[in-house]
C-alpha cells in the first residue's frame, strides 16, 4: 500500500511537470524538452501498466468514444506517412501524436482524487502566473508592443492563457475568505491583463464563449451578487493595470489604442484587415493542397513545403495555415480528418452534455458539485479548440500537451457523471470485439513496448540534437572538419534532413561532389517538395558542368517555391555564363515582378520591427533577410545590364538595390 501511494504520488507529480515545465523552454519548442516529455510519458505508461488506481471501465458506445476516433486517426496518418512529401517530419509528428494518444488514454483511465486534481490546477495556475510576470518584465524592457513571454509569439501565449483563465475564475468564484478573495482577484487581474496585452484578437473571440459558460457556472453554483462584485473588481483592476503597463511601454495612456495594430510601413491596402486577409489566403492554400491530395493527404508536416506553390503574394508567406483543422485536412486527407474532427466534436458534445445536466438538475447542483470541475475543464478545452481554428497554438508543444492532459481529465470525470443512469443497459448493448479482448489480454506487453519506443526515440533525438548543435558551433568557428564529424554523428541516431543538408554543404565546400550529390539525392526523397534541396542538387550539377541538369533542378526549386529569390539569381547566372543573355534577364524580370514596391516596404517594415525587438540597428540586423535578397535581385540585373553595355539602365537597378537596403 505504501508502495502504491508512492507510485501514485510520482504519477501526479509527472503530470504536474508535464503541465508546468515545457512553457519555460520557448513554449515547449526547444528540441531537448521534446525528449524530456517523451521520457516522462514513458514513466507514466509504466506506472499505469502496474494497474494502480485505475478506474473501472465504463462501457460506452464506440461512436461516442474519443479513444476510438483518436486511434483510427493514428492508423490513417501511419498509412499516409508512406506517401508523404516530408517523410522525416511526418514520422516525427506521428510519434508526437502517438505520445499524445498514450497520455490522453492514461489520464482518461486513471483514478483521480479531488485533491490530486486541485494539486494539478494549483500547480498550473502558479506557473501561468509566473509566465505572465516574465512576460510583463519583457514587455516593459523591450520595444515590443505585445506580450509573448517565453513563447515569444504573442498569439500562442494567448492560447496558453486560454487554459489558465477559466481556472483563475473558478478559484475566484470559489473564494469565500477575504484573504482568498484578495489573492485570486490579484491573480485573475494579472492573467487577464497579460492576456489583453498579447493583443491577440482571435484569442479574445475564442475566450468569449468559455467566459459566458463560466458566468453560467458562477450563477448556478455561487452567490450571484458576490460573483458580480468579483467580476467588476477584476475588470476595473484589469483596466487600470493594462493602462499602467501600456503607458510605461508605449509612453501614452490610452486603453483602447492597444487594439490598434502597429502600422507596418508599406503594408498593402487590401480593403480589410491585413492579418485577416492573409489568413483567408492561408486557408485557401490549405484547401488547394487538399484538392491535390484528397484521400491520404500530403503527409504530416508537409504544408510548409507545399504552400508556396499556392501562395497569393510575396507577403502572404507562412509555415502554418493558422487553422489546425484545415492543416489536418490537407496533410492527412479526408480519412484522417474525419477522425480528428470526430475527436474534437466529441469533446464539445460531452462538454455541452455536462452543461445540459447543470440546467436540468438545478435543484441538485447546490448540493452536488461534481459537475463543476468537468465544466471548467471544458471551458479550458473549448477556448483552445476555437483558437486553433484561427491560429497555430498546437504547434507549441506546451499548448498541445495541456490540451490533451485537460481533455483526458475532462473525459475521465465527465464520463463518470454522464454514465450514472442506464449504465447496465449500455453495458449490454456494447459488444466487445475479439480484437479489443485480445488487446486487453496483451496490454501490458503493449505498454512495455510503447515505453521502450519512446525512450529510444528520446535518446536518439537528444543525441542527434546535441551533435547537431555542437557541429553548428564548430562551423561558426570555421572548424569545418570537426563540424562535419559532429553532423555525421548526429545523423547516425537522428536522420534529420536539416542535418543532411548541413553535411552535404560541407562536402560541397570541400570539393567532394560525389558525397554531396549522394546526400542531395537522398534529400529530395525525404523532402521532395523542399526548394532548398533542389537548389542544393542544382549547385552540385552546375559545379560538375552538367548545366542541363542544373537548369532542370533550379526550375524545380522555383516550381516548389515561386518566391525563392536566390534560385532565380542562380539560374539567371547560369544562363548569363552560357551567353543566353535575354533568357537571364527574363528570369530576373520574372522574379522582380513578384515584389511590388509596397511589398518591399512591407518587408523593410518587418526588418525594422525585428531589429527593434532584439535591440540591433536595422542596418546590422542580418545579411540574409528578404530585403537583402530583393536588393541582390536588383543589383544582379543592374550588373548584367552594365556588362551588356546598357550602363544607364544598369545604374538605375543598382541605385534601386541600394535604396532597398537603406534602413527606414
Amino acid at each position: 500500500m505504501i508502495k502504491s501511494k508512492k507510485q501514485n504520488t510520482i504519477f501526479f507529480l509527472i503530470i504536474a511537470i508535464l503541465l508546468c515545465l515545457p512553457p519555460f523552454f520557448e513554449g515547449g519548442n526547444s528540441p531537448y524538452i521534446l525528449s524530456v516529455v517523451f521520457i516522462l510519458v514513458s514513466i507514466l505508461i509504466i506506472i499505469f501498466s502496474l494497474n494502480l488506481d485505475k478506474k473501472e471501465d465504463i462501457s460506452i458506445k464506440w461512436y461516442k468514444n474519443p479513444i476510438f476516433y483518436f486511434g483510427l486517426f493514428l492508423i490513417f496518418i501511419f498509412i499516409s506517412n508512406f506517401f508523404s512529401h516530408n517523410i522525416y517530419f511526418s514520422w516525427l509528428y506521428f510519434l508526437q501524436y502517438l505520445m499524445f494518444f498514450a497520455l490522453f488514454f492514461i489520464i482518461s483511465k486513471y483514478s483521480f482524487s479531488q485533491n490530486s486534481v486541485k494539486f494539478l490546477f494549483y500547480s498550473f495556475l502558479a506557473v501561468s502566473l509566473l509566465l505572465c510576470l516574465v512576460g510583463i518584465f519583457f514587455y516593459l524592457n523591450s520595444s515590443s508592443g505585445r506580450i509573448g513571454s517565453t513563447f515569444y509569439q504573442p498569439n500562442s501565449f494567448a492560447g496558453y492563457l486560454l487554459f489558465a483563465l477559466p481556472l483563475a475564475f473558478l478559484f475566484l468564484f470559489q473564494a469565500e475568505r477575504k484573504t482568498e478573495k484578495t489573492l485570486f482577484i490579484l491573480i485573475t487581474i494579472i492573467l487577464l491583463s497579460t492576456f489583453i496585452l498579447t493583443n491577440s484578437r482571435g484569442a479574445y473571440l475564442s475566450f468569449l464563449p468559455p467566459f459566458i459558460l463560466l458566468l453560467i457556472l458562477g450563477f448556478y453554483f455561487f452567490n450571484r451578487k458576490d460573483i458580480f462584485k468579483k467580476i467588476i473588481l477584476v475588470f476595473v483592476g484589469s483596466f487600470i493595470f493594462v493602462n499602467l503597463l501600456y503607458s510605461l511601454n508605449i509612453g501614452k495612456l490610452s486603453f483602447f489604442s492597444i487594439f490598434e495594430r502597429g502600422k507596418v510601413p508599406g503594408m498593402p491596402e487590401v480593403g480589410v484587415d491585413f492579418s485577416t486577409f492573409t489568413r483567408f489566403k492561408f486557408w485557401q492554400g490549405s484547401v488547394e493542397i487538399f484538392k491535390e491530395y484528397p484521400v491520404l493527404g500530403a503527409g504530416l508536416g508537409s504544408f510548409a513545403d507545399l504552400y508556396p506553390r499556392y501562395q497569393y503574394s510575396a507577403v502572404a508567406f507562412t509555415k502554418y495555415p493558422h487553422n489546425h483543422y484545415l492543416e489536418i485536412l490537407c496533410e492527412t486527407g479526408i480519412l484522417g480528418t474525419i477522425f480528428f474532427w470526430g475527436l474534437v466534436f466529441l469533446l464539445i458534445y460531452f462538454g455541452f452534455q455536462i452543461f445540459r445536466q447543470c440546467i436540468i438538475n438545478k435543484t441538485k447542483t447546490d448540493k452536488n458539485k461534481k459537475l463543476l470541475i468537468p465544466c471548467v475543464l471544458f471551458c479550458c478545452v473549448l477556448g483552445s479548440i476555437l483558437h486553433n481554428g484561427v491560429d497555430f497554438d498546437w504547434h507549441f508543444l506546451a499548448n498541445f500537451l495541456i490540451f490533451f492532459v485537460f481533455s483526458g481529465l475532462f473525459y475521465n470525470i465527465s464520463l463518470g457523471v454522464l454514465n450514472n443512469k442506464n449504465a447496465k443497459e449500455r453495458q449490454n448493448k456494447n459488444i466487445k470485439s475479439s480484437i479489443i479482448s485480445f488487446f486487453q489480454k496483451k496490454q501490458k506487453y503493449f505498454y512495455f513496448l510503447l515505453s521502450i519506443l519512446f525512450i529510444i526515440f528520446s535518446f536518439s533525438f537528444t543525441m542527434g540534437t546535441f551533435y547537431f548543435n555542437r557541429g553548428d558551433e564548430l562551423e561558426l568557428n570555421q572548424e569545418y572538419k570537426s563540424a562535419l564529424i559532429n553532423f555525421q554523428k548526429g545523423l547516425r541516431v537522428n536522420p534529420n534532413p536539416d542535418y543532411y543538408l548541413k553535411e552535404g554543404i560541407l562536402f560541397y565546400s570541400f570539393g567532394d561532389l560525389d558525397s554531396a550529390e549522394k546526400i542531395g539525392l537522398k534529400l529530395i526523397k525525404i523532402k521532395k517538395s523542399d526548394a532548398d534541396n533542389w537548389r542544393f542538387l542544382a549547385k552540385i550539377r552546375e559545379a560538375r558542368g552538367d548545366l542541363n541538369s542544373a537548369e532542370i533542378f533550379y526550375q524545380k526549386a522555383i516550381e516548389c517555391d515561386p518566391y525563392f529569390i536566390v534560385a532565380y539569381i542562380d539560374i539567371a547566372n547560369l544562363y548569363f555564363k552560357d551567353k543566353q543573355y535575354q533568357k537571364a534577364l527574363g528570369v530576373l524580370d520574372n522574379a522582380i515582378s513578384k515584389y511590388k514596391d509596397d511589398e518591399i516596404q512591407y518587408f523593410k517594415g518587418r526588418r525594422k520591427m525585428y531589429s527593434n525587438a532584439i535591440g540591433v540597428e536595422e542596418i546590422y540586423f542580418s545579411d540574409d533577410t528578404q530585403v537583402d535578397e530583393i536588393a541582390l535581385l536588383y543589383k544582379t540585373k543592374g550588373e548584367f545590364l552594365n556588362a551588356l553595355g546598357n550602363k544607364q539602365e544598369g545604374e538605375k537597378y543598382i541605385l534601386k538595390s541600394q535604396e532597398i537596403l537603406a534602413p527606414l
